[in-house]
């Protein structure tokens, strides 16, 4: 039984890369190995290899850029690859090798919901391209690129971005912070650009007679006419504690409408998004993140209805928000959204390291979130997707880095999560049809040895899981040609 085994670990192996034939969707995957360069293959479902693009020896990152990566039309994916300071925004075009879009580039472009997106038809996509010393300023901003998927020509260049959105199907709308001689942040303007035309909708001042400033924006907009904006505040004179403002801006009035303003149960670090925004779908509520003060990258979730203005505690601490610096420990998958807008899920973990996944309704906040155990004392959320018809939230809880954990299936209309199956799961991707994920899972082959990675494509309906590629393999006991894997994204031909 033992060689059957070792023969099926041979045929992916990596051993020769062939070309797949097949009209399947493919897996995109990182293969590093202990010596030598690395490169982006594409995985086919008989675990043929073709290789993409040779991965730069001095590269430390290599992952999808941020949670909007895949288009909406799933034709495009967006590829971080370099390092912190200095990386490559890489296009792929359906399961064509990947063309070189902008460099250089930060990382933190590709952090969170609020860095790159694309435009709901998917024909544009926009990023914060950041100078290396934005994370030393008192009120960071950044340039606004805007590029044509289909040309991969750039048609947008904005200087001063603070934050931007292009959720609505008519245009970008973008904040943009203009400072004094201190680098602080006194005014901010709210544009509109329709492709040809900005059109400046609403400007707001910082009280200077208290030296206050702008610290940061976050910013939703909505084809329903709705605007929202988040700002980050301090004022020197006083006390100097951190402050949030949150407006809803009228653009055809050209006016913003202070909606609530208070204290923040701790500072805005430039690298995490404690400051995130959601619209819900139907325009009447806005969940806004606030820092809990408790680490650099954990916060509140809070709704606040547009049309009766207060603070309600959706998640009341330890949301885990997406980071470009993570600590030096598994820590919960940043926060997801389902297609739709509809639904938000959120991991914490308390100072007890007790882990709970909350899943928020965005369009019935008076219900309240379903929330859930993610497992042990230390476990958390390591990985996590909605489905594609926006009816389950698929994830990953418990152990994490090759420990034992399970994937699970929430259905979203009965709160009712079931064990898919058990297995040592790590990062993955949800296929376009919806019923399949891509999953690094580590397998253990003696009691003794630590174990290797694989590459998994699980069955979300039947549970049948079948080994597409093994970073290893074991010869008389012992692991050999051990590689470093990452799933990336499926992408199909065209």
């Amino acid at each position: 039984m033992r060689w059957i085994v070792v023969f099926i670990a041979l045929l992916g192996s990596g051993l020769g890369h062939a070309h797949a034939q097949s009209d399947e969707p493919r897996v995109l995957a990182w293969i590093k190995p202990q010596a030598g360069s690395s490169e982006l293959v594409l995985v086919g479902m008989d675990g043929a290899l073709e290789t993409v693009l040779d991965i730069p020896a001095n590269a430390t990152i290599v992952q999808t850029c941020g949670e909007n990566a895949i288009s909406p039309n799933q034709k495009y994916a967006l590829l971080f690859i370099g390092n912190e300071a200095n990386g490559t925004l890489y296009l792929m075009e359906d399961d064509q090798p990947p063309v070189s879009l902008h460099a250089p580039l930060h990382a933190m472009a590709c952090v969170g919901f609020h860095g790159v997106q694309f435009s709901p038809d998917s024909r544009y996509v926009g990023f914060l391209s950041y100078q290396t010393d934005f994370l030393n300023e008192p009120s960071p901003t950044s340039r606004l690129l805007v590029y044509d998927t289909a040309t991969r020509e750039m048609v947008g260049n904005f200087e001063n971005v603070a934050a931007f959105s292009m959720n609505k199907s008519d245009g970008v709308v973008f904040v943009s912070f203009f400072k004094n001689a201190d680098k602080r942040a006194i005014e901010v303007g709210v544009t509109f650009w329709d492709g040809r035309v900005q059109r400046e909708v609403s400007t707001l001042f910082a009280d200077e007679s208290q030296s206050c400033y702008y610290l940061n924006a976050s910013v939703q907009a909505n084809d329903a006419g709705r605007i929202a904006l988040a700002l980050g505040y301090r004022c020197m004179r006083g006390d100097g504690r951190t402050q949030y403002q949150l407006y809803t801006v009228d653009a055809a009035a050209r006016a913003a409408t202070l909606l609530l303003s208070g204290q923040t149960g701790g500072q805005y670090f430039p690298f995490t998004r404690t400051n995130a925004t959601f619209i819900a779908p139907d325009g009447r509520t806005l969940y806004v993140a606030l820092p809990d003060g408790l680490a650099n990258n954990t916060g509140s979730l809070y709704a606040v209805s547009l049309e009766a203005p207060t603070l309600v505690p959706i998640v009341p601490q330890y949301g885990v928000f997406a980071t470009l610096r993570p600590p030096n420990r598994p820590i919960n998958n940043p926060p997801m959204l389902s297609l739709d807008g509809a639904w938000l899920a959120l991991a914490t973990n308390d100072p007890n390291d007790n882990g709970t996944l909350y899943v928020v309704d965005l369009n019935a906040p008076e219900l309240g979130a379903i929330t859930l155990r993610v497992g042990n004392r230390g476990d958390i959320v390591s990985e996590m997707f909605f489905s594609n018809d926006n009816q389950r939230l698929f994830y990953v809880s418990g152990g994490a880095n090759g420990n034992h954990n399970s994937a699970f299936a929430l259905t979203l209309a009965t709160g009712v999560s079931e064990r898919i199956s058990r297995g040592r799961y790590g990062q993955g991707a949800l296929a376009a049809d919806g019923h399949r994920a891509a999953l690094l899972n580590w397998v253990s082959f003696a009691d003794n040895k630590p174990p290797y990675q694989s590459i998994v494509v699980l069955d979300l309906e039947t549970a049948e899981q079948t080994l597409l590629y093994a970073g290893g393999q074991v010869i008389n006991n012992e692991l050999t040609n051990a590689q470093e894997l990452r799933v990336l994204a499926w992408r199909a031909r065209p």
